[in-house]
């Protein structure tokens, strides 16, 4: 996967892997959705480069949001996001981990 945009059309109960090496993800539903999985990639693009950006666009509200195997460092991942939102994480090289500070 190259660093552009990806974009996924999810219905409520969907498991989107991440692509490794995605910089920018939308989720973009026809409607609000009740519940959905976001699962991480093992690494970014490049692992050993500290501080590269994964950034998830919501275009609807999720009302019940999973992460799977994020073990985000920083603090907690939402449980659910209003539409028009984001979320940012960093790679974390040192902690090889994604580090996380707050939705936007």
């Amino acid at each position: 996967v190259d660093e552009s945009r990806v974009i996924f059309t999810p219905l409520t109960g969907t498991n989107i892997p991440i692509p490794p090496g995605a910089a920018r993800v939308v989720i973009n539903p026809a409607a609000t959705i009740a519940a959905l999985t976001l699962t991480a990639p093992p690494v970014p693009s490049n692992p050993t480069n500290s501080m590269q950006p994964l950034t998830i666009y919501f275009t609807k509200a999720v009302t019940a949001l999973t992460w799977s195997g994020w073990a985000a460092i920083g603090a907690g991942l939402p449980s659910g996001i209003a539409i028009g939102n984001k979320v940012t994480l960093e790679w974390d090289a040192a902690l090889v981990g994604w580090f996380h500070g707050a939705a936007v």
